[in-house]
C-alpha cells in the first residue's frame, strides 16, 4: 500500500473530495486557475443539483481528474451484508459522473474512500466494480475543521501534524486531502497562499514543488 506516488519531477499532488456550493468550489477552481495547477477531484455525487452539473462540468472542462467519492458517502469499511448496497452506490455514482463529463477525457476510474477507512472486501468490491486505482493520501489536512488560513496553511507548508507533535512532510508524491465543502471555508484562501510560497521559492529549494493531477504519473 503506497500513500505517495512515485515520480520524477518532485511533483505533489491536490485532491479535493465531496462537494459544495458554487461559491466553495468556485473559489478552488479560480485559485487554481490562477496559479496554472491542476488537480483532482473526488466527487460525492448525490446532492449534485443542476447549478452543480455546470460546476461539475467546469471541473472537468478546465483539466482536472475527476473520480468518485461515492454517492452517499457510504463508509467503504464494510461486511458482506453490505456489498450489494455499496455496489449500487457505486454504479449510481459512476452514471452520474458520466452523464456530466463522460465525453471529457476526465473521467478516471480512480476512487476516494469517505474518511479514508477501508477493508479488504470492501476494496475488493470497489474493483469488482471497475475501479482501477483506490486513492488514499499521505498529508490530510482535516481542513473542514480548520479554525483560520494561517492553521490550514501551516499545515500545507510544513505537513500534517501528528498527535506527538511530529509533521508528516509535503514531499515528492505526496497526496493532499482537502475538501471543497462549505465547511472547508478556508481552503481557497490557504491553496492560494501556499501555491504563492511553492512559487516564490528559490529554484533547485528542495521544498519545491511541481504540482500534478494523478493521471499524469498513474496513467504512465
Amino acid at each position: 500500500q503506497y500513500r505517495r506516488i512515485p515520480n520524477n519531477n518532485n511533483a505533489v499532488f491536490l485532491t479535493f473530495d465531496d462537494w459544495g456550493d458554487e461559491e466553495s468550489i468556485g473559489k478552488i477552481l479560480v485559485v487554481l486557475k490562477q496559479h496554472n495547477v491542476s488537480a483532482t477531484f473526488f466527487v460525492k455525487t448525490q446532492y449534485i443539483s443542476d447549478t452543480g452539473r455546470n460546476l461539475l462540468r467546469a471541473m472537468a472542462e478546465e483539466g482536472h481528474d475527476i473520480g468518485s467519492h461515492t454517492n452517499t458517502h457510504m463508509t467503504v469499511n464494510i461486511t458482506s451484508s453490505q456489498v450489494g448496497k455499496l455496489q449500487n452506490d457505486l454504479v449510481k455514482s459512476n452514471h452520474i459522473l458520466a452523464s456530466v463529463v463522460g465525453n471529457t477525457g476526465r473521467l478516471t476510474n480512480y476512487f476516494r474512500p469517505p474518511t479514508l477507512a477501508i477493508n479488504e472486501l470492501g476494496m475488493r468490491t470497489i474493483f469488482d466494480s471497475g475501479y482501477l486505482y483506490i486513492v488514499s493520501g499521505d498529508n490530510s489536512t482535516g481542513d473542514y475543521k480548520a479554525d483560520s488560513k494561517e492553521e490550514l496553511l501551516d499545515i500545507l507548508v510544513h505537513g500534517t501534524k501528528m498527535d506527538d507533535g511530529s509533521r508528516i512532510p509535503v514531499q515528492s508524491g505526496s497526496v493532499i486531502v482537502m475538501h471543497m465543502s462549505e465547511t472547508a471555508e478556508y481552503t481557497a484562501a490557504a491553496l492560494d497562499d501556499y501555491l504563492t510560497y511553492e512559487e516564490n521559492l528559490a529554484p533547485g529549494d528542495r521544498n519545491k514543488h511541481d504540482f500534478a493531477k494523478l493521471s499524469d504519473c498513474l496513467e504512465k
